[in-house]
């Protein structure tokens, strides 16, 4: 019988051992996963530039007003998505320390905001392409 109890507290023990090592073991791939999605937007900050720099260029040129208001607008909305990438990597620190729930929570924040950062890219790029269009 004693042999039975001292079995079942060592699984239970290697058992927690064991998921507390696959949480741990999460945390690497969660990184992995917030740098994948900054790298995958950090090469449109160029052509951003560039988009902002031609619609300025436009707006300045322009004679009517609801163009130059358009090209104004696009071009602040680049200037947001890149304050919002500037800001995002400003704030993110690689070496975050803490416990594991810690960890994770922070690593699920920088992700959801670095998603956001991506879409307000993204979103921005297609409007200056639309309006450089015109």
């Amino acid at each position: 019988m004693k042999f039975l109890y001292s079995l079942i507290i060592s699984l239970a023990i290697i058992s927690c051992s064991s998921t507390s090592e696959k949480k741990k073991e999460d945390l690497p791939a969660l990184k992995e996963e917030v740098m994948k999605v900054h790298d995958e937007v950090m090469p449109k900050m160029g052509p951003l530039m560039k988009a902002k720099k031609e619609l300025l260029k436009k707006a300045e040129t322009e004679t009517d007003s609801l163009r130059i208001m358009k090209y104004l607008e696009v071009s602040g909305q680049i200037e947001l998505a890149n304050e919002s990438m500037m800001d995002w990597m400003h704030n993110y620190n690689p070496n975050f320390d803490g416990d594991e729930v810690a960890v994770k929570e922070y690593l699920n924040e920088k992700k959801k905001s670095i998603e956001k950062v991506k879409i307000d890219m993204i979103s921005a790029l297609l409007a200056s392409e639309e309006a450089l269009k015109e």
